[in-house]
């Protein structure tokens, strides 16, 4: 099944009858006399099917009906949860959304970003994007970004978060002569 975003669809058909009409019907509705090309405007989110059969002059209709189904999916993926987990260069970036996704991360130290994590093609629900080489003790912007199936995207709002300041270093000498 063909799997789209697209809420309109066009068909072309054509029969080795010359004087042949057609007979369309989407799903399952009763079917009318149509001519190619046949279009369909404002289809729901769903699954669809449309058949389309040849009529002789004389009125013989083909019994072996033509058909294309597709899905479509309009809706994109809801952004559920985004939490992160930050030491000095590295960051953890978790997200859930309602349906399976890519994942990307955008992030910088501005709202303009500037940096990606990639995209990580795997369709799933749950995902980690681990973000290395920081600048420690540092604020910055970042965005989730997730892309169904379908190609619809969503993006979550601008969030920041902070890397940890480095930890001190202490250093004892001693020289043996003041033991």
């Amino acid at each position: 099944v063909i799997l789209t975003s697209q809420k309109q669809i066009t068909f072309n058909f054509s029969s080795n009858l010359s004087n042949a009409t057609f007979l369309c019907s989407l799903d399952g509705a009763a079917a009318t006399e149509c001519s190619s090309p046949k279009t369909y405007t404002n289809l729901g989110d769903g699954a669809h099917t449309f058949s389309v059969r040849a009529k002789s002059s004389s009125g013989v209709i083909d019994t072996n009906a033509k058909t294309h189904s597709w899905t479509v999916d309009s809706a994109s993926p809801l952004i559920l949860t985004a939490t992160t987990t930050a030491t000095t260069t590295t960051i953890s970036v978790v997200w859930t959304t309602n349906e399976p996704a890519d994942s990307e991360v955008l992030y910088g130290l501005t709202t303009a970003y500037g940096q990606t994590s990639g995209v990580s093609a795997a369709l799933v629900t749950s995902r980690t994007v681990i973000l290395n080489g920081l600048q420690a003790n540092t604020l910055y912007h970042y965005q989730v970004r997730s892309r169904d199936a379908a190609g619809n995207l969503s993006a979550s709002g601008d969030f920041t978060f902070a890397t940890a300041a480095p930890l001190p270093v202490i250093g004892i000498w001693s020289s043996a002569a003041e033991l």
